[in-house]
């Protein structure tokens, strides 16, 4: 018999990219290509390390340029060439073995950034987006303000424009729900 999953499972499955169909199969979705792998359950522990990948690489760069005092910009580049090789392992090598699934619009739509945050209840999304708005603006302020080397500056900034980003999708799942006449 296949396990079922509960409600908090599914969700964390989607945010990693993968359904459960109706069949009770796990399917990875690409959000880049929206193609569809059918994974098998031991798969997962690879995807929540997968899952890490961008940590990883911002660790390689905040290592690199802090601790190891190397130029930031060489920093940088060590960083996006570690998340390059995750990226080119996952589709080039670990996909290439799983059989392809044909999906719906619909399947890829639910595993989509907007509709994650789409199923949280309101007021948890309001509270994370004055959360985070606040924390993107209060990093910016105090970037300027600290007078900061130029590294450590850029660095600030793309932390604030990563939150500000987060915060648009929490914005428009808002959107989305009062479209959809879920909230007033």
């Amino acid at each position: 018999m296949a396990k079922r999953y509960s409600d908090e499972d599914l969700a964390t499955l989607a945010s990693l990219g993968i359904l459960v169909d109706k069949r009770n199969r796990l399917i990875f979705i690409d959000r880049i290509l929206k193609n569809g792998y059918q994974l098998q359950p031991v798969d997962l522990k690879f995807f929540r390390y997968f899952s890490l990948r961008h940590v990883v690489a911002l660790s390689f760069y905040v290592v690199g340029f802090s601790i190891w005092q190397i130029n930031w910009l060489l920093a940088l580049a060590a960083a996006l060439l570690v998340w390059l090789l995750a990226e080119i392992y996952l589709r080039l090598i670990f996909l290439k073995k799983k059989p392809l699934q044909s999906l719906k619009e619909e399947e890829i739509k639910a595993v989509s950034l907007v509709s994650l945050q789409k199923k949280q209840p309101d007021i948890k999304l309001k509270r994370k987006i004055m959360a985070y708005s606040l924390l993107g603006t209060v990093t910016l302020i105090l970037a300027f303000f600290a007078g900061y080397e130029l590294p450590y500056l850029v660095t600030m900034i793309g932390f604030t424009v990563y939150i500000w980003g987060y915060v648009t999708i929490m914005v428009m799942a808002r959107w989305a729900k009062r479209a959809d006449g879920e909230i007033q």
